[in-house]
């Protein structure tokens, strides 16, 4: 739960940097660029979740409710996509899939397409 609630207080970049840095122990070639995070898997699947979140501040106070194993905060935790984010790192830890991590798709999918634009 801790990583999960590092990842929800992380702002864009610090969260796209941190990523990467994990992405690196189970993918060798990861590109890192403007708009997005791709790093190619040797499995025939692309995980996908988006690094920005509908809120304009980052939580200040997440609460863990260890009876119901649910996260709150008064200022919203980013639930789309950290807790995306979150799975696809978990489920990586297993399966080496494709991953692709996009930039501000709140605001128009803006990294989905600069990933569209390379063709990969």
């Amino acid at each position: 739960m801790k990583q999960l609630i590092n990842i929800c207080k992380m702002d864009q970049l610090t969260l796209k940097k941190y990523v990467a840095k994990q992405l690196s122990a189970t993918h060798s070639n990861i590109q890192f660029d403007n708009g997005y995070v791709f790093a190619q898997g040797t499995m025939p699947v692309l995980l996908v979740a988006h690094l920005d979140t509908v809120h304009q501040n980052l939580p200040q106070t997440i609460l863990y409710d260890e009876t119901t194993e649910a996260l709150s905060s008064p200022e919203g935790i980013g639930g789309d996509d950290r807790a995306g984010i979150y799975m696809v790192l978990e489920v990586i830890k297993k399966f080496n899939c494709s991953v692709l991590f996009c930039d501000d798709e709140e605001i128009g999918a803006v990294g989905a397409n600069k990933f569209i634009d390379t063709h990969i």
